[in-house]
């Protein structure tokens, strides 16, 4: 008898796009890191390149393809350099930026991420009920114009 497993709930095209949109524009990360969490990464290296974002933009830098890889390969949280080598180097980050269909739908790319990962909380029972935080529908209106 053949058994299937399931993934999780989870969509690598909306972290690609996320990320790529964040990118190309990096003036919506602030609006999108203020509610969005680097837990809601399924695949481990767009959670880290999530998590430097994140960082960047707590300090105040912008999240663009340039200070983003200076980030992973010499940043605080660098590892020597061998934290832009997880993330897959300059040749991923390029790659999402490339394959980017737009960012004018990050805030959609970041609910669907959202809610992929509410998903995977009530399947492993740590999540009963729907969250009563803001969601990011109640968010959209805080990404700038592009």
């Amino acid at each position: 008898m053949k058994v299937e497993r399931r993934l999780p709930a989870h969509s690598l095209d909306a972290e690609e796009a996320l990320l790529g949109s964040v990118l190309i524009a990096p003036d919506i990360a602030p609006a999108i890191v203020d509610w969005l969490p680097a837990e809601v990464f399924y695949r481990d290296r767009n959670r880290l390149i999530y998590q430097a974002i994140q960082r960047l933009v707590k300090a105040g830098r912008p999240p663009n393809q340039i200070v983003l890889s200076y980030e992973l390969k010499y940043g605080e949280h660098a590892r020597e350099g061998r934290l832009l080598e997880a993330c897959g180097g300059l040749s991923y980050l390029s790659l999402l930026v490339a394959n980017c269909p737009t960012s004018a739908y990050a805030d959609s790319y970041a609910e669907i991420l959202f809610e992929a990962h509410q998903e995977r909380l009530r399947l492993e029972g740590v999540l009963t009920k729907p969250p009563s935080v803001a969601t990011p529908k109640s968010k959209k209106s805080n990404l700038p114009p592009l």
